[in-house]
């Protein structure tokens, strides 16, 4: 039996694009994280970003546990300044990572 697909609907929720690099959501809900692994196949793949090293965050299989975070909650405001809101599905351990990353990918 084919397992269902997941929606696609909401492709702000699985990656997000900060300035120069894509952060692929740590997705909370098990039922969307294939969204992630279908979109990190697109971003390695697809001829537009094959060529490029875009990801800065998540690009892996490893299970980051409880620190989640979604897209959506991800806003890039300017001046190289992001604001993430924190919530049921985007974690402070999952925010925590995030900034590390960033700061390490800054310097």
């Amino acid at each position: 039996m084919l397992a269902p697909l997941p929606n696609h609907l909401f492709q702000r929720d699985n990656s997000a694009w900060v300035y120069g690099g894509v952060v692929m959501s740590r997705m909370a809900r098990q039922a969307r994280r294939r969204e992630s692994v279908h979109s990190r196949a697109i971003y390695a793949f697809h001829p537009l970003f094959a060529d490029h090293d875009l990801h800065w965050y998540g690009n892996t299989d490893e299970d980051y546990g409880p620190a989640t975070f979604e897209g959506g909650d991800i806003h890039v405001i300017g001046n190289r300044t992001v604001m993430v809101g924190m919530g049921e599905r985007t974690t402070p351990m999952g925010i925590e990572n995030l900034a590390t990353t960033w700061f390490e990918v800054a310097r």
